[in-house]
């Protein structure tokens, strides 16, 4: 059995290892190949791929995601055997500080390897159409001008500097300009379209825009006023939650103003 780094030329086979519940792997491992910041793995027993991960790396901080092990291999501790290898490769870069979103069927092998919650996350659901809200002429489309204070809006509530990761999408971003300050972004094209916000007016606004045709969410328990407004928008908690884990040096972040995450990878 041995970990090595997965190529592009076994894309193809990370598929093979799909959860049931989950999404096509191959669009993002295809996405960690092609990002010299992503750090992609497999797991090999007997020429067959068994387990898959890959490690995010910003600046001063990582992510963990898509550790996944085949279903005819599950505890045999391969899980963490990935885990290990991950946070060995990432601290030999320099960085101290890992988060991930956890699983039910994971949290067992994060708790082993050291992380600990700092948080969790709720999936929602709009069962029916219910209020609806008119879209605020404070909103705009992407302009040049407003990258770096989006990146700036982004380390202020996620704590890291993650520009490498929105500058690929950072074009097709909506935001939310009071005062001639952008108070809010949208991301669409980025995982599930993550929303942050600095004020609840911009939050709501951005929510508005996004969930005119969109049906699903996912955003921290800590804030609450998003919560709300979400269930004036029709949605209801699926019973769904996700537990947000770090290992090593804290780091401040703010999850009242985040609206709705960017995936399971990201938090």
């Amino acid at each position: 059995m041995k970990i090595s780094p997965l190529t592009p030329n076994e894309l193809s086979l990370t598929d093979q290892l799909r959860p049931s519940d989950w999404t096509d792997l191959t669009i993002p491992f295809g996405f960690y190949l092609d990002q010299s910041f992503c750090y992609p793995v497999k797991v090999v027993h007997h020429h067959e791929i068994i387990g898959l991960g890959c490690a995010i790396i910003f600046e001063k901080t990582a992510w963990l995601a898509h550790i996944i092990v085949s279903e005819n291999y599950r505890k045999q501790g391969i899980g963490g055997r990935i885990v290990e290898y991950l946070l060995n490769d990432i601290q030999s870069k320099g960085i101290q500080t890992i988060s991930l979103l956890a699983t039910d069927l994971g949290e067992p092998v994060y708790l082993r390897a050291g992380f600990q919650t700092t948080g969790e996350y709720l999936f929602l659901e709009r069962k029916k159409n219910s209020a609806t809200f008119p879209i605020s002429g404070k909103i705009q489309s992407y302009q040049p001008d407003f990258y770096q204070p989006i990146v700036q809006l982004d380390t202020f509530v996620s704590g890291e500097n993650r520009e490498r990761l929105l500058k690929l999408f950072i074009k097709h971003s909506m935001v939310f300009i009071e005062n001639h300050e952008i108070k809010g972004y949208y991301l669409p094209g980025l995982g599930d379209g993550p929303v942050c916000a600095k004020t609840p007016e911009a939050g709501f606004s951005l929510m508005a825009h996004k969930y005119a045709d969109i049906n699903q969410a996912s955003l921290p328990t800590d804030n609450h006023s998003g919560l709300l407004f979400y269930k004036q928008l029709g949605f209801e908690h699926t019973g769904r939650i996700a537990k947000r884990m770090v290992w090593g040096e804290k780091y401040s972040w703010k999850p009242e103003m985040i609206y709705n995450r960017i995936g399971g990878n990201l938090g």
